[in-house]
């Protein structure tokens, strides 16, 4: 379980750096203008499409955001696999707490 996890959080931190260098430089090769501000996940998906350095970029932050809920997920439902439910009940608090705050922000 720890193993699983923790190939999650190495692979999701690698891959989401690798998207933020690549597209850091695409926008040095296009030369194309970062706006500050960030795009809905349509217009991320789209600018992608089209070769966007910001939307490479935002793919990165997405993916970084993302790899600690895949992680919690694993263990709560290894957790429940192994039938310990109270350390179960925990990772699903713990994955309902950082759902919310990212739907916060």
């Amino acid at each position: 379980m720890r193993r699983a996890a923790s190939l999650i959080l190495w692979w999701g931190a690698t891959i989401s750096g690798v998207l933020m260098l690549g597209g850091s430089a695409l926008y040095f090769v296009k030369g194309s203008a970062l706006a500050g501000e960030s795009h809905s996940l349509t217009a991320t998906w789209n600018g992608l499409r089209a070769g966007d350095p910001l939307s490479v970029i935002e793919l990165g932050v997405i993916t970084l955001l993302l790899t600690p809920i895949a992680s919690v997920l694993v263990i709560g439902l290894n957790l429940l696999r192994l039938r310990d439910w109270r350390t179960a009940g925990a990772a699903l608090v713990i994955l309902f707490i950082l759902m919310l705050s990212y739907m916060l922000h």
